[in-house]
């Protein structure tokens, strides 16, 4: 919720494609602007040409596993990942209006994960098969389920053929599913003696020799049947006489995914090749290649037939001409759970991190990156050091690393200071002067900006740091927060402690400061409050109060918001002139960790637990 009269909000952009799941890419069939995939738990509308331009669908509570567009393009069919909070972990499929983002139909049926989800070419209904070893079929007019059956095995693959001739004056359709080894041919049609549709199967003929494969994907195209293995061919049958046909050989570690135009056919692997292919039946042609560099898990081809989008494993997504599979990276993305995020001087570029190792220096003008790092062991926190242009993480390792921000950097770590901590380095933060950070063995340590020797270490808490953040007004003073319910503040230059702040109750897990009035330190807690200490007086001076437990908390440049996130996914947005909550906003699906203010204060960018990061425009009106 929103409250009107001091600012707005919106969510502007979302970066959250992890390449974790199949089948959640999928341009729209009529326009070939856009393209709509899964990023967490959220179904993505983007215009491919306008970064600035996405719409988003949110409903499911896991990461989205599979996603189906009918060739109308008039309805969006997205599943997920088994939910967490229900008893048999349930993942139910939401079909989506694409005008309005709003769902039209919640199926249930599913569970553990929606594997396979695919439009009959009339778009009159939507087939779906789950971990659970179950295949649905529902009625897009009634929303209702007109087949339900449990099959002895994984249903990896399913797709629709052309439509066949009306049976008792209903359409009558072609499908195939593929089952460990055995793939099926059925024909969905209209039964008079039961007034429903039911489901015939027959088996595709395999050779005498036999052909032991497991099916991975497959399109049907001209009455042929072409589908991907996991050893990495792409067997072709044909449907009307039953019988296998040819096998092609594509890639290593198996064929991943496949679409394909009236001419030709596109196919990708788990080595990241990606080939088009032009034949039929026994007869093939290669006509282009291309190596993406990581295992491709997606491809779509655009309605104009003139592009390729191919989702990687890494997170990035690639837009191949068709014609010759020449490539441009799209977009990219983390591909594990975020650990921090933070601004520099700059207001357009920030840096995020994650567990999966990988730094980026984004470009907010169009979410490009910049630069980009991959550090030994998975940073936790993450600093600008503008002293020296690098970007400084804390690592799980124990160890402070570098990377240089100028022209060819981010290649190699530019410096690094091992065993700065006993365990993970879990705070950081850089200054003019020095460098301060916190870990998991309780301790605060200070080194000198330039040579990186220690200059002091204090001891005082009694479990992890939670955050440290130095003076806004004295250079020399900082703060640090931990789960011991301390707050403490030091003066370098002096080496002492000037002032420890305690709580009874709830962990204390961020730390900013005020910019206005007595400068206050501001620290955020597990129960759900933002507390505001004076180094003066030992008991805290002002509190607000969030509905969940929060993580993370900073205070706007020019002092007159606070925003905070946590465990809820919400960003919290609070007047300090008022003490008024003035927003409320679900943007995440996991904890928010981390969040941090452009220093123009235009925008918010939040980390959060379910790999997305969110950039949210902040107007003041």
């Amino acid at each position: 919720w929103l409250k009107y009269g001091a600012m707005a909000l919106e969510l502007e952009h979302l970066i959250g494609y992890s390449g974790r799941q199949a089948n959640t890419v999928c341009y729209h069939p009529e326009d070939a602007q856009k393209l709509v995939f899964g990023a967490g738990s959220c179904v993505v509308i983007e215009d491919v040409n306008d970064p600035h331009s996405q719409k988003f669908m949110r409903g499911h509570d896991n990461d989205v596993s599979a996603i189906a567009m009918p060739s109308g393009g008039d309805l969006i069919a997205s599943g997920q990942i088994g939910s967490s909070r229900f008893q048999g972990a349930p993942s139910k499929v939401i079909v989506w209006d694409y005008n309005s983002q709003q769902p039209v139909w919640d199926f249930a049926g599913l569970s553990h994960r929606v594997v396979c989800l695919s439009f009959s070419a009339d778009g009159n209904f939507l087939a779906g098969s789950g971990a659970n070893q179950m295949l649905l079929i529902w009625d897009m007019k009634t929303g209702e389920p007109v087949y339900s059956r449990r099959t002895e095995q994984l249903c990896s693959m399913l797709c629709w053929g052309s439509s066949r001739e009306p049976v008792n004056r209903r359409p009558a359709y072609t499908i195939c599913t593929a089952y460990d080894h055995l793939v099926l041919v059925h024909a969905f049609h209209f039964e008079l003696q039961s007034m429903s549709y039911v489901l015939t199967s027959e088996r595709l003929q395999l050779p005498a020799a036999g052909l032991q494969r497991r099916y991975t994907c497959g399109l049907i195209r001209d009455n042929e049947l072409l589908a991907g293995t996991e050893t990495g061919d792409v067997c072709v049958f044909n449907c009307s006489t039953l019988v296998f046909r040819t096998s092609l050989p594509i890639c290593n570690n198996g064929v991943t995914a496949i679409c394909a135009s009236d001419q030709h056919v596109y196919v990708a692997g788990g080595d990241g090749k990606v080939k088009v292919l032009y034949g039929q039946d026994t007869s093939w042609d290669q006509l282009g290649e291309n190596i993406l560099g990581a295992p491709v898990k997606a491809l779509s081809l655009a309605a104009d037939g003139a592009e390729v989008m191919a989702g990687c494993q890494d997170g990035r997504l690639f837009r191949l001409l068709a014609s010759d599979l020449q490539s441009t990276e799209f977009a990219a993305s983390h591909t594990g759970p975020l650990t921090a995020v933070a601004f520099g001087t700059a207001s357009d570029c920030t840096a995020s991190a994650s567990e999966g190792g990988e730094i980026i220096l984004w470009d907010l003008s169009d979410y490009s990156v910049r630069m980009s790092a991959t550090s030994p062991s998975p940073p936790r926190c993450l600093t600008f050091d503008d002293a020296t242009g690098s970007l400084l993480a804390g690592c799980d390792d124990g160890h402070l690393r570098a990377w240089s921000r100028r022209s060819g950097g981010m290649s190699q770590v530019s410096w690094s200071v091992p065993g700065a901590h006993r365990g993970a380095v879990t705070a950081v933060k850089a200054g003019a002067d020095f460098i301060i950070s916190g870990g998991q063995d309780y301790t605060v340590r200070v080194w000198h900006v330039s040579t990186h020797e220690m200059l002091a270490q204090y001891t005082s808490h009694r479990r992890a740091i939670g955050d440290v953040y130095i003076d806004e007004s004295l250079p020399m003073v900082f703060h640090s927060t931990a789960e011991d319910r301390l707050v403490i503040s030091y003066d370098v230059k002096k080496n002492c402690q000037i002032i420890s702040h305690n709580v009874q109750a709830g962990n204390f897990t961020g730390l900013s400061q005020r910019k206005d009035q007595e400068r206050e330190v501001i620290t955020c807690g597990l129960d759900g409050r933002i507390l505001f200490w004076d180094v003066d007086i030992a008991d805290p001076v002002g509190c607000l109060t969030a509905d969940g437990k929060l993580l993370c908390v900073a205070c706007s440049p020019s002092g007159r918001y606070i925003a905070a996130g946590g465990v809820d996914a919400c960003l919290y947005i609070f007047d300090l002139q008022t003490c008024e909550l003035l927003s409320r906003h679900a943007g995440h699906t996991g904890p928010l960790v981390r969040l941090a203010w452009s220093p123009d204060q235009k925008q918010i960018i939040t980390a959060a637990r379910d790999g997305c990061l969110c950039v949210w425009n902040f107007f003041e009106l």
